[in-house]
């Protein structure tokens, strides 16, 4: 078992991001660098019928594209070439749909790649238990409810669905004490007025199921729309932190307070001027195209390239991937965005200062 102490785990922090000034240093005196992290949808396809899947106004799409295992391979050398650290498997689809999910873990690993995933927890195959545990460094398990009937409303499934996901679960914790692993077994939950009364039940059921911790964090919106009206902020973040008081030295409830207290208030767009952060991180979708980031998946304004067209490596230097980033307009953006507390940072380094040799 993992012990985390602190009310805002290190794993979420965008202080993470003073790790790597390598990076940082090569972006202020190039104009460029290399992703930290790649996140990697292997499929489009999934097992659940979540009626907000991904938050986007029509990011529910009939594209059922999945990544070959030759093509993944391609793009792990490249991943090593370039430098980059991590890769997290997510959606799209969830990846434990892909049939050879336990390869592509084991084959990331290989090439000396640390690598994470987000699934709905419902396939866990022998095989693939065993993958997730001796090659992960995470996985989190999306919950988003407190028993069947919010299930039903959150994952468009049934009574027997949820019992599966809290088997496996429980499978999972088994399985990493059995074996040995390190790898941090985390939820989440989504906030919207429809899931706002399951806070406090949800973090009991994680508590309950042995996993490390439970995020809480309110659904993205685009255009100004709200997860849950102002007038029900006050109650969620009484139920937050009610939620919170369950932690303890091994198990902890955790919520973004900048995103969550944004719906009771202020306006959550961005304070910075630029987006710096996709320098460091990227989405390749399921389709073969690569994205800016998550949130902007399912808008063409946003690709960098196409894998059946270009390398990862060709791409990553191409004009194409520059124009992009020179056109962001913030109006496109998820609100508030996940990455902010990171561009925040660069925003800060990259600005001018006085006599900076007096600390």
């Amino acid at each position: 078992m993992v012990a985390i102490n602190s009310s805002e785990p290190t794993i979420f922090s965008a202080s993470k991001l003073l790790k790597h000034l390598d990076r940082i240093v090569e972006l202020q005196s190039t104009g460029d660098t290399r992703p930290v992290m790649v996140r990697v949808d292997l499929t489009n396809v999934c097992n659940h019928r979540c009626p907000m899947c991904n938050g986007a106004p029509g990011a529910l799409t009939s594209d059922r594209s999945s990544l070959s295992l030759a093509t993944l391979e391609g793009l792990a050398k490249d991943f090593n070439t370039l430098g980059v650290k991590a890769v997290a498997l997510g959606g799209g689809g969830d990846p434990s749909v892909h049939p050879q999910v336990a390869e592509i873990l084991r084959l990331f690993k290989s090439y000396g790649l640390e690598t994470a995933m987000f699934t709905n927890g419902q396939l866990m195959r022998e095989s693939f238990l065993d993958a997730v545990v001796d090659c992960c460094s995470w996985i989190r398990i999306s919950l988003d409810a407190d028993g069947p009937e919010m299930f039903k409303a959150t994952h468009g499934m049934d009574g027997g669905d949820w019992d599966k996901v809290l088997v496996n679960t429980r499978n999972l914790v088994e399985r990493r004490a059995r074996r040995g692993s390190p790898i941090v077994i985390g939820a989440s939950f989504l906030i919207g007025s429809h899931t706002r009364s399951g806070i406090y039940g949800a973090a009991a059921v994680a508590r309950e199921l042995g996993v490390d911790y439970i995020r809480m964090r309110p659904y993205f919106t685009w255009n100004g729309d709200l997860p849950f009206d102002r007038a029900e902020a006050e109650e969620v973040l009484a139920e937050l932190e009610r939620a919170m008081t369950l932690s303890t030295d091994k198990f902890i409830v955790s919520y973004p307070k900048a995103r969550t207290e944004w719906v009771s208030g202020s306006t959550g767009r961005p304070t910075y001027k630029k987006c710096r952060i996709h320098h460091f991180i990227t989405e390749v979708n399921a389709d073969g195209k690569v994205h800016l980031c998550c949130h902007t998946k399912y808008n063409s304004k946003y690709i960098l390239g196409d894998l059946y067209e270009k390398s990862f490596i060709d791409m990553w230097h191409s004009e194409q991937r520059k124009q992009v980033y020179r056109n962001i307009d913030f109006n496109d953006c998820a609100i508030p965005c996940k990455m902010s507390a990171h561009n925040e940072i660069l925003e800060m380094i990259d600005g001018p200062v006085m006599h900076p040799n007096f600390l």
